[in-house]
């Protein structure tokens, strides 16, 4: 899991829910949202 990427979503959720940023609220989204973008990351990956 690259850090950065998990920070840019996790940006990008902030804009589109205009939620308040904090480390709770990156936590959530790296133990929740983010897990599922690396699920559907390692998918793609074994189909080629």
């Amino acid at each position: 899991m690259a850090l950065s990427n998990a920070v840019s979503g996790y940006i990008e959720r902030i804009k589109q829910r205009e939620d308040f940023p904090s480390f709770n609220g990156f936590y959530e989204y790296v133990k929740g949202d983010y897990q599922e973008v690396l699920e559907e990351k390692k998918s793609k990956g074994k189909r080629l």
